[in-house]
């Protein structure tokens, strides 16, 4: 079987809990025998240093990147406001990480599209214009909840309000994912319960941080 992991950012060096989230599932699947590409953003806070990586790891994902600049911007985002799109989501789409995309999709016959966290969901219109493959969101959470709570806890209320919208945005987007997916692989038992109440009519497992396992 062959896979491409799709990353918001490099799963090594693992010094957060995306990281070493997104490195489980890329040893759990080398551990089964897969065959592993790993394709990711490269940005300011994590940059892809392909020249401090093992060779061994390098040689086994074939990984590739691309820079972008994910950093927040207010122009940017308070236009997005306008248009109801997503700007938490936006950011994260590049041109040139598209052009990376569709390249590794015309030179390989993949079997699984690996996307990892709602921030590469950007990109499955090019998948799916490129490619047959299955594609699997490995949700790291249910963005729009985490905006939601902070515009609940917010007393400034101009800062509660935008938070409210950005929040309100995120679950539109997200629950219109659900329908352009073929399955979720959530990362606590918890998610996996929201997503049921989200109506979620797509195959879901549920893989904790620790346990190297698939999705299949």
């Amino acid at each position: 079987m062959k896979i491409l992991q799709i990353c918001h950012k490099p799963p090594i060096p693992s010094k957060d809990g995306g990281c070493i989230a997104m490195n489980n599932i890329s040893q759990g699947l080398l551990g089964l025998n897969y065959k592993l590409k790993i394709i990711t953003l490269s940005t300011s806070k994590h940059p892809l240093l392909l020249n401090k990586l093992d060779l061994d790891y390098k040689k086994n994902t074939l990984i590739e990147g691309v820079f972008v600049d994910t950093k927040l911007n207010i122009i940017d985002a308070f236009s997005n406001l306008v248009t109801y799109d997503s700007y938490n989501i936006s950011r994260f789409f590049s041109p040139d990480f598209n052009s990376l995309l569709i390249d590794t999709l015309n030179n390989n016959d993949f079997d699984i599209i690996h996307l990892e966290s709602l921030f590469t969901t950007p990109y499955i219109k090019t998948i799916r214009a490129n490619s047959t493959a299955k594609i699997i969101l490995r949700s790291h959470n249910l963005e729009y909840m985490i905006w939601e709570r902070l515009s609940n806890e917010s007393n400034n209320p101009a800062k509660k309000i935008y938070l409210k919208i950005l929040s309100s945005q995120l679950k539109k987007y997200e629950i219109d994912i659900l329908n352009l997916v073929d399955g979720i692989a959530t990362i606590s038992s918890e998610d996996l319960a929201k997503y049921k109440h989200l109506a979620c009519n797509k195959p879901l497992i549920n893989i904790p941080v620790l346990k190297h396992s698939i999705f299949l």
